[in-house]
């Protein structure tokens, strides 16, 4: 049984990449995998002690799921870490936009310069005469 505690060790050290991901927990894949390859390594360590053939074949069905589920928590991560990419993408843009947007805002706040007489200047619109 010694080479499925080396596979165990794998795991493990699998398991805690998984689980450095910020918020790792939220995701039901990660809790899962966390729960298996910590079933699978007390029915290895159990099936190691005993030496039984048939705990030893459970120890090798509780490793073919512990792969699994591990398999699956990489997968949840790894598309949680594309979502808070394209997240934070989507979050600077608008805040760009905003920022944008409030700059059109004050400069079209500001008085109209262009239709204002400027001083010392003759205004050709003048306005029509009393009787007309």
């Amino acid at each position: 049984m010694g080479a499925s505690w080396l596979e165990i060790e794998s795991l493990l050290t699998q398991l805690d990449d998984v689980t450095a991901f910020p918020h790792s927990e939220a995701l039901m894949p990660v809790t899962r995998a966390r729960d298996t390859v910590a079933e699978a390594a007390m029915i290895v360590s159990r099936a190691g002690i005993s030496g039984d053939a048939a705990e030893e074949a459970e120890a090798q069905l509780a490793m073919a799921r512990a792969r699994v589920t591990l398999h699956d928590a990489q997968v949840a991560v790894r598309r949680a870490q594309e979502a808070v990419t394209a997240t934070q993408a989507g979050c600077d843009r608008a805040q760009r936009l905003i920022a944008e947007a409030r700059a059109l805002r004050a400069r079209d706040a500001e008085p109209d310069r262009r239709a204002e007489a400027r001083p010392g200047s003759t205004d050709r619109r003048q306005p029509p005469p009393a009787g007309y």
